[in-house]
């Protein structure tokens, strides 16, 4: 299955990893239609956003949105790990595989 619906929308699952982080994720943006979600299963980390810092630690749960510039830190001494689904919009009419 690489499709998930939630109400009326549809979403394509691009890709799905996980692990623990050996260094930091520079900063980037997503497509226009993409939403990574994240699950933090261990670890300590932060996520910086344009406008704002976040602490991640084991339990947390965050999503983010199309085109938002975000970048990950870890902490050296406790590495972040983190199960991560990236997903896309699906616009009507478009091919969905399922």
């Amino acid at each position: 299955m690489n499709k998930l619906t939630v109400g009326s929308a549809t979403y394509k699952i691009l890709n799905i990893s996980g692990g623990e982080f050996d260094e930091d994720i520079q900063g980037h943006t997503h497509g226009e239609s993409c939403y990574e979600m994240h699950y933090v299963y261990a670890g300590r980390g932060s996520l910086e956003t344009k406008d704002k810092s976040y602490k991640l630690s084991e339990g947390c749960v965050y999503v983010n949105g199309p085109m938002l510039w975000h970048k990950q830190s870890i902490d050296r001494e406790n590495p972040l790990c983190e199960i991560c689904i990236f997903i896309q919009l699906q616009e009507s009419g478009d091919d969905v595989i399922s």
